[in-house]
């Protein structure tokens, strides 16, 4: 049944010849779409709530308590809902960021940002190609940065930067490099 796609599963602890526990552990272990399972239980074990939660249950519900099944339904579908949400941003920031590293390395561009609480550089690949920088583990300094701008542009970008840091701001300048 675990081949099928559900929207919510709910399972009793105890099963004839099966357990909730052992039905959490397969939903969980199968690939794919994980819906959210609740447990619901005629015995009011802690021990067995307990276990359930940490092997994925989403809820655990009291069969002497039937108000609150439509409750634990309700927010286990809307965390559902709003994992699915994040899943989506989070494959559409990959997507977009893979296309700003395209876009870059087309255009011969990189970019950079100036990390306040280190004073570090976080830069793009680009960016390392165009000074010359293949590790892509190694950090950028700021220093080291500005050692590379031309010497007539270096006051004018270090000031830009000292300016970005009295707050969060979007910066954009020009400026020459030496290579």
């Amino acid at each position: 049944a675990l081949a099928e796609s559900f929207d919510l599963i709910i399972t009793d602890y105890t099963l004839p010849a099966f357990d909730g526990l052992s039905a959490i552990r397969l939903v969980r272990a199968a690939r794919g779409v994980q819906p959210p399972v609740i447990v619901v239980t005629g015995t009011a074990n802690e021990d067995e709530a307990v276990e359930c939660m940490r092997a994925g249950a989403d809820d655990y519900v009291l069969k002497d308590r039937p108000a609150r099944f439509g409750q634990a339904v309700s927010q286990s579908l809307e965390r559902r809902r709003l994992k699915q949400d994040a899943e989506h941003a989070e494959a559409g920031l990959r997507a977009s960021e893979q296309q700003l590293r395209t876009a870059q390395r087309i255009a011969r561009m990189g970019s950079w940002e100036y990390q306040l609480a280190d004073g570090a550089l976080a830069v793009s690949d680009g960016f390392r190609e165009i000074f010359d920088l293949p590790d892509t583990s190694a950090a950028v300094e700021l220093d080291g940065f500005i050692a590379r701008i031309h010497p007539d542009d270096r006051a004018r970008v270090r000031a830009s930067i000292e300016q970005s840091s009295s707050g969060p701001q979007e910066l954009e300048t020009e400026y020459r490099i030496v290579r």
